[in-house]
């Protein structure tokens, strides 16, 4: 009989009846399995109380908080093909999924051991919910599947490497199976998997992990200091300075939200040497894996005030959590946004206020930039068309004529500096070319990111 291979939580999904003697409940004339052919195992309720017990131990020595638990199970890719060759042993009748029947039993056993917990069939982007990750291992797993070879026509045709991966690695991936098994015959299929299919050991709880969706945080960052990088600076393995504007942030939202990671990215970046003030600079940091409840206005305020009052160099402000989907925003329309400078130059000769004053005749001009020598290192060479639309320019108080104060509103991903000097002439055309006159800068602010996100708050 086909029931006789299987356990009963698998004769209950398959809709298999059981052998009736003299009454209406249901004998089995063999012992009870534990295990079995079908699911190797892993709906045996035993192994799914130890799963319920690790799971509980790792959510309160974390230190998880959270309304819901969403439980994920991660199954021997051998599955499929065992599940094939039964289905074809039952006459071709569809097969309810293993992974809705794990979480029913689950749910029960939940219940029987007093653990009162509302569980959730998808986390999807809820991140009030913890997701257990239950992952099971089988000794056999490719030694089984390594047969499905034998169903795919085109093996022998690719068994070469395909992008530097031999193909024989790649094929027992869970979709490459799924796939070959669902375009090949029944017959061939019984073939090479005749039911019941053996085993000698079933499957194993491999491991237990718990995660969370991210917090998104949004906010935006004033850089007072001239030394200090954005992102940890490392050259040539060696680290320049003592810490950068990134780990200031991290470290405030690390002591205010507990998790495993924060990811940190901004709308573009400035030069170590280059103040961002105005309004600042838009940020957005992915808190991975948080540990508590407490996306609130409350948490937001507390990590503003832990990195304020962290350093000197930085201030951050209009903190806020965001929604996954409001956290795109950052990125889009990368290149239309618009920067204010504000630009300390000086040039090689004198300049009459005249020709300054002549510099705003040129807004709204088109240049064209090669990757600057400066970072022909890390960025691929390329020609970038960049709109200059504002230009200004003024004497400077104090200064001889050869000094001046530049004012540009530029489109995002302008180098400033090259726009300036010309960089050997891979800018043009360049400030110098239209002064007439080699030109460089003393001193480069951002002084606005004209993009209206996140959201200014009244503090």
């Amino acid at each position: 009989m086909i029931a006789e291979s299987i356990c009963e939580p698998c004769r209950r999904r398959c809709f298999l009846k059981s052998e009736v003697i003299g009454n209406d409940d249901p004998v089995i004339k063999k012992p009870r399995l534990s295990s079995c052919t079908l699911c190797l195992g892993i709906l045996n309720e035993t192994v799914l109380d130890e799963v319920i017990n690790v799971a509980f131990r790792a959510l309160e020595s974390i230190g998880y908080e959270y309304t819901s638990l969403c439980f994920n199970l991660t199954t021997p890719v051998a599955i499929l093909v065992r599940e094939a060759s039964f289905k074809i042993a039952n006459s071709g009748k569809a097969l309810p999924d293993l992974k809705e029947t794990w979480k029913n039993i689950l749910q029960s056993r939940l219940d029987a051991a007093g653990r009162t917990c509302n569980l959730v069939r998808n986390a999807d982007e809820d991140d009030t919910v913890v997701s257990v990750n239950v992952k099971y291992t089988y000794v056999d797993d490719k030694k089984e599947c390594e047969k499905v070879r034998s169903l795919d026509p085109s093996f022998a045709a690719n068994h070469k490497k395909v992008h530097g991966v031999k193909y024989d690695e790649r094929v027992l991936t869970r979709l490459y199976v799924q796939s070959v098994l669902d375009n090949a015959s029944s017959s061939s299929i019984e073939k090479v998997f005749p039911y019941p299919m053996g085993y000698e050991s079933e499957a194993v709880l491999g491991s237990v992990e718990t995660s969370r969706c991210s917090y998104w945080l949004a906010g935006r960052y004033i850089k007072r200091s001239r030394t200090l990088p954005q992102t940890p600076w490392v050259i040539d393995g060696v680290r320049k300075g003592e810490t950068s504007l990134e780990e200031i942030i991290r470290d405030g939202i690390l002591s205010c939200v507990p998790c495993d990671s924060v990811r940190f990215s901004s709308s573009g970046r400035e030069d170590v040497d280059v103040r961002c003030l105005g309004s600042g600079r838009p940020f957005l940091c992915q808190i991975i894996n948080p540990k508590k409840l407490g996306k609130d206005k409350m948490t937001a305020l507390a990590v503003k005030n832990a990195v304020n009052s962290s350093s000197n160099d930085i201030q951050i402000r209009d903190v806020q959590f965001v929604s996954k989907a409001e956290a795109g925003n950052l990125k889009e329309g990368e290149e239309e946004k618009i920067k204010c400078y504000e630009a300390f130059c000086v040039s090689q000769e004198e300049i009459l206020p005249e020709k300054l004053d002549k510099l705003q005749e040129h807004s709204g001009l088109t240049i064209t930039q090669k990757t600057p020598i400066r970072v022909l290192h890390r960025r691929s060479l390329a020609d970038r068309e960049r709109v200059v639309h504002k230009l200004q320019a003024s004497p400077c108080p104090g200064r001889d004529a050869r000094f001046f104060i530049l004012k540009l509103d530029t489109q995002a991903g302008t180098y400033v500096k090259e726009f300036v000097h010309g960089d050997l002439g891979r800018t043009s055309p360049n400030l110098s070319q239209i002064l007439g006159v080699a030109t460089d800068i003393v001193a480069l602010d951002v002084v606005a990111v004209l993009f209206d996100w996140p959201p200014c708050l009244q503090d």
